[in-house]
């Protein structure tokens, strides 16, 4: 299946009205379906629909009600959304003391949320705070191996670069 047939089959799933959330990577906190149609219409190339769908990300995250456990995830959640639309450093700000909190609060979640702060600092156009969260997540006890990194679409972004491949050789196996 090429990627674009993947972004389409995507967007016809999360269309259904009857979608309300997508599980979220960590398991915490499930994530506004209008997160999700952003990712994937940034990565069909659409950023004026991305920037549309992030909008209404970022007022789902601020309507809900979260337990404290799930704030450095709505934290992340909403600034990879402000990424989407365009606002990146506020996006960076904002993943930033989301990584800050979730470390203290749970080191187990923060090591599942590194990869969605390497993902968010790419969309900031800064590779080399994405390259220090991949330099962790090779070194450090993550769910997420070198095969997932090598095929996620937002990683990829980085393939062009020296560093990436030499990242990726610092996995060590759990």
């Amino acid at each position: 299946m090429t990627f674009s047939r993947g972004c389409d089959t995507a967007e016809r799933a999360l269309a259904d009205p009857r979608t309300e959330s997508v599980r979220g990577e960590g398991g915490v906190l499930n994530l506004p379906v209008a997160l999700t149609r952003a990712t994937t219409a940034l990565l069909r190339g659409d950023a004026k629909q991305a920037q549309t769908l992030a909008e209404v990300a970022i007022a789902a995250y601020a309507a809900g009600e979260r337990s404290p456990r799930q704030h450095p995830w709505v934290m992340m959640g909403t600034a990879f959304a402000h990424a989407l639309a365009g606002r990146t450093d506020e996006a960076a700000r904002l993943g930033h003391e989301a990584m800050t909190r979730q470390v203290v609060y749970d080191a187990f979640d923060a090591s599942k949320q590194r990869n969605a702060l390497g993902q968010l600092f790419i969309l900031c156009g800064r590779p080399d705070d994405a390259f220090e969260q991949l330099r962790l997540m090779m070194t450090q006890p993550c769910e997420f191996g070198t095969e997932q990194v090598q095929l996620d679409p937002i990683w990829q972004r980085l393939r062009g670069d020296s560093r990436f491949e030499q990242m990726l050789k610092l996995a060590r196996p759990l």
